[in-house]
């Protein structure tokens, strides 16, 4: 049976917002941090799921990871809010429940808009695609670890200071859709798991600069 918890994070995660809130938004509304910060507080973002900011912060990165820069809207970003306060709705309710969470980070030398996000779920970029040991399917997941110093050294692989996406997801969550690495020569920190359909947005915490 499935663990209900998981259930309904997949059933958040999966559920676009009442698309009654489109109306709220009018066209000139700014395409920035403080139009996504308007749009979370009218979707019943409140502080008693997280730092208001961190989540507008996030969910910008989220709605240009998908729709790159220039091609995305207010209106077209109402799925990706909904979903940004579903996955803290759900969190919320596991840790009620005592279900513990997992925390993951992705290093990344920079962020690719447009590539990062597909339907809704953190992947890895299509450049990483191919190259050798960075999928291991052919289907576009995402690699993660619950490690930061792992995670950041990824971030700095070329030089540059890059970014952290930190992630919390329910444990039962994690459990059902990790595949662990288990290479015998490894010798890096913590463990690295790969996530086959990707990390819902609605579990994306926070982008570390």
């Amino acid at each position: 049976m499935a663990d209900p918890i998981d259930t309904r994070a997949f059933e958040a995660m999966t559920t676009a917002v009442d698309k009654t809130a489109v109306s709220l938004f009018e066209p000139e509304d700014e395409k920035g941090t403080q139009g996504i910060h308007n749009a979370l507080l009218a979707a019943g973002m409140t502080p008693a799921y997280g730092n208001i900011a961190d989540v507008a912060d996030a969910a910008l990165y989220a709605i240009e990871g998908e729709f790159g820069e220039a091609a995305w809207s207010m209106a077209s970003a109402i799925p990706i809010v909904g979903q940004m306060v579903a996955g803290r709705r759900t969190l919320k309710a596991a840790k009620e429940a005592g279900e513990e969470t997992v925390k993951l980070f992705r290093g990344t030398s920079k962020w690719h808009k447009g590539e990062m996000v597909v339907e809704g779920k953190h992947v890895s970029p299509t450049e990483l695609m191919g190259s050798a040991g960075s999928q291991p399917t052919k289907r576009r997941g995402i690699w993660a670890t619950d490690s930061v110093e792992e995670a950041s050294i990824y971030r700095e692989v070329d030089g540059s200071k890059g970014i952290m996406l930190e992630y919390e997801v329910p444990k039962s969550w994690y459990e059902s859709h990790v595949s662990k690495w288990n290479d015998p020569s490894w010798g890096g920190f913590g463990t690295i798991g790969w996530f086959e359909e990707g990390i819902p947005v609605g579990f994306f915490k926070k982008v570390h600069k």
